[in-house]
């Protein structure tokens, strides 16, 4: 009896670890309910900013538009302000931006937010 218990534990503990490694290879995207904020962080000079995304803000190409002017937006502050005074020197903003947005649409990997950082 001992045995099957320490069987079926072990087999629902793979199971879990099954679903765990698959969820973690969708796009943060695919994986938000509606209504769900997720955080989101991009690296730019060995700093990372981190940022609270609406992600049914990506429901719509609207939605997207101003949520890729709202990283934009972002990105250009840290990259002015924030980043410069935690690394004590100044920054080339272009390429400092560039990384963020990158990092940034990489992670929500969505197809309308990739579309218009390509365009950009």
């Amino acid at each position: 009896m001992t045995l099957k218990t320490t069987l079926s534990l072990n087999a629902a503990r793979a199971a879990s670890a099954a679903l765990l490694g698959a969820a973690m290879l969708l796009p943060i995207s695919a994986m938000a309910a509606d209504g769900e904020k997720t955080k989101v962080s991009a690296t730019a000079y060995g700093e990372t900013v981190t940022v609270t995304v609406p992600m049914a803000m990506l429901e719509t190409e609207e939605g997207a538009v101003k949520l890729y002017a709202a990283l934009d937006r972002r990105a250009e502050k840290s990259c002015k302000t924030t980043i410069p005074q935690k690394i004590g020197r100044s920054v080339s903003k272009n390429r400092c931006k560039a990384d963020l947005m990158n990092d940034f649409v990489s992670e929500i990997d969505h197809a309308t937010l990739t579309s218009l950082h390509q365009k950009a």
